[in-house]
């Protein structure tokens, strides 16, 4: 038999970016100015399709990034002072943080919060620039 505070994979998502979410809506000082935030995307969830549907794109955004960055504020919440550092210093001295449960929680909320953010911002709608030089996209073709 289920109980009711016991989450699956889904509710568990949803609360991590109902977490995110509400976080990011909080006034600064409220939230404090070393607290992760899901970035906003700088294009509109159906503008890179037919290479990534509109809803792929929402639930990557809205709920898996989502996801790491409630972690990655767990995590924060536990050690404050990792907060005032900016996330690559922390991620590249992960050795230093005693907690093995906190440090696999940065290593992969960070980092996944990390790399979700780098990836928005390296993909583009067709026609908005970004394209290979003509020597790599020779290659890209040939492979």
């Amino acid at each position: 038999m289920k109980r009711e505070y016991e989450l699956n994979r889904r509710g568990f998502v949803k609360v991590g970016a109902l977490a995110a979410v509400g976080a990011a809506l909080l006034p600064r000082e409220v939230r404090g100015a070393e607290m992760a935030v899901l970035p906003e995307l700088p294009y509109d969830f159906g503008k890179l399709e037919p290479v990534i549907d509109a809803l792929t794109m929402e639930i990557h955004h809205g709920k898996h990034h989502a996801a790491y960055v409630a972690g990655l504020n767990g995590a924060y919440e536990k050690m404050p002072d990792l907060a005032k550092k900016p996330l690559e210093e922390v991620l590249g001295d992960l050795g230093s943080v005693a907690d093995e449960g906190v440090r696999t929680v940065l290593r992969n909320h960070g980092g996944g919060h990390w790399n979700h953010s780098l990836f928005w911002k390296v993909m583009a709608p067709v026609g908005a620039g970004g394209e290979a030089s003509k020597k790599l996209g020779d290659a890209i073709v040939a492979a």
